[in-house]
């Protein structure tokens, strides 16, 4: 039998749904997301990390880090917007859920997070 969500796990659910809209539906709504949640951080800010270290050290002498940061997702999502394979947002600012499930419909024990994938994927870099 499913638990009911505590009333102060709902509130802080319709908190972050007011904020950053409803829970995204494909990977374009997700990238959106990601960019809406680290709106005021600057585009140098890494979030996705291939490597460090494997290429050496810079000119500026710290290890040089492969990977995605937010200017490259902002970028990507610019050349995403209004391709015809994926369903645009009027912005990039805006997520939009694709029907009126409501978030966490599909999930009957939202507190149980056994079911968070947290392995690595891929293969070794080396």
């Amino acid at each position: 039998m499913p638990r009911s969500v505590s009333a102060s796990t709902a509130a802080i659910r319709a908190a972050v749904e007011e904020k950053f809209g409803p829970r995204p539906t494909n990977s374009y709504e997700s990238l959106l997301h990601v960019l809406k949640w680290f709106a005021d951080q600057p585009d140098s800010m890494q979030l996705v990390t291939a490597s460090k270290g494997l290429y050496g050290k810079g000119e500026d002498g710290k290890q040089i880090v492969t990977g995605l940061n937010l200017g490259d997702l902002r970028e990507i999502a610019k050349m995403l917007d209004g391709a015809e394979a994926l369903p645009a947002p009027a912005s990039a600012n805006e997520i939009t859920q694709q029907d009126d499930t409501p978030v966490g419909a599909d999930d009957p024990d939202p507190a149980d997070e056994s079911d968070v994938d947290t392995a690595v994927k891929g293969p070794a870099p080396f």
